[in-house]
């Protein structure tokens, strides 16, 4: 049964996923009962999607939740993922085109060109992206015929060599780092990097990338402040449609972090009570609707209290 009905479902989330942003979603067939492997396969896809969307990768994300709403319909998270996204790329497409239309009528070649290269980023099939860039390469050849334009072309294309130079460079430096895990000396050349590049996307992709590397290794490590502190960094450099995915994985965090203050809280009761007591009410304040933190703390506080009425042992006599 599931040899056959698994590659059936695989190409309709395929041709799904490949569709276009029509709201008319066509329904995979699946039957009932329950596919383990169908449901992890869901399960994967919207942890990819919501990595995607963290690392700013919009239009990738889009097509990991089309995954998940071709293979249940039902699934509102996913179809509203999809709408939202698309939303989002559409608009920017539109921003971009005006962008680089308004940068064509001021004669701002260069300004033009970016434009309509962010809007091939987007869909490296967009036609009016292309048409455009045609343009303005036949504009630019017409425009550099003659010795005068011919000296203007090789003073362009050396500086375009010293701009690729200088991109290769960072590149080749920045690897070494990230291929043996640095992710904090992958951070630290970037940065240097962009004092130099401030509008350099590749090198800000990198150190967002690293700094989303140091949330997972800090996790992994039980140092859960720390990947709060870099959820932080992440957070400055996302833009404000990324902030809701940032903020639920602070929220898982914050909940990670609360149970091991509890079980540090519960460890040292019995021997640095003022201590529990503290952690107990961290515990609190980041977890506020957990009752057993709040029994425990209350607990602790209880017999913080009784020992304040006893008071110290008297000396002997």
């Amino acid at each position: 049964m599931k040899s056959s009905f698994l590659p059936a479902v695989f190409s309709g989330l395929l041709l799904a996923a490949c569709g276009t942003t029509n709201s008319n979603w066509e329904t995979v067939s699946v039957q009932p009962g329950n596919d383990t492997a169908l449901a992890g396969f869901i399960t994967g896809k919207k942890q990819l999607a919501r990595d995607l969307e963290l690392r700013g990768k919009l239009v990738e994300a889009r097509r990991e939740w089309r995954y998940v709403a071709a293979a249940d319909p039902k699934d509102e998270e996913a179809r509203r993922r999809v709408a939202d996204l698309s939303e989002i790329i559409d608009a920017r497409r539109a921003e971009y085109l005006r962008e680089g239309d308004a940068a064509l009528s001021r004669g701002q070649t260069r300004q033009a060109q970016a434009a309509f290269l962010k809007m091939l980023s987007l869909d490296p099939g967009d036609e009016e992206a292309v048409t455009r860039l045609r343009k303005i390469d036949r504009a630019f050849a017409l425009a550099n015929q003659g010795k005068k334009d011919k000296e203007a072309m090789t003073e362009y294309r050396a500086t375009v060599v010293r701009e690729q130079d200088t991109s290769e460079e960072f590149e080749a430096q920045v690897n070494v780092p990230l291929k043996r895990g640095d992710y904090r000396k992958v951070i630290d050349i970037s940065d240097q990097f962009l004092k130099r590049n401030p509008n350099n996307k590749s090198a800000a992709s990198y150190r967002k990338s690293a700094y989303v590397k140091l949330i997972d290794e800090s996790r992994a490590k039980g140092r859960y402040r720390d990947a709060l502190t870099y959820l932080d960094r992440v957070s400055d450099m996302s833009e404000d449609s990324e902030k809701p995915a940032i903020e639920a994985k602070v929220n898982v965090v914050r909940l990670e972090l609360a149970g091991q203050l509890y079980s540090q809280g519960i460890s040292v009761m019995n021997s640095n009570l003022p201590k529990a007591v503290e952690q107990l009410a961290e515990a609190v304040d980041l977890d506020p609707g957990n009752w057993r933190y709040k029994q425990s703390l209350n607990q602790a506080r209880k017999m913080q209290q009784n020992l304040e009425r006893i008071g110290p042992p008297k000396p002997r006599s």
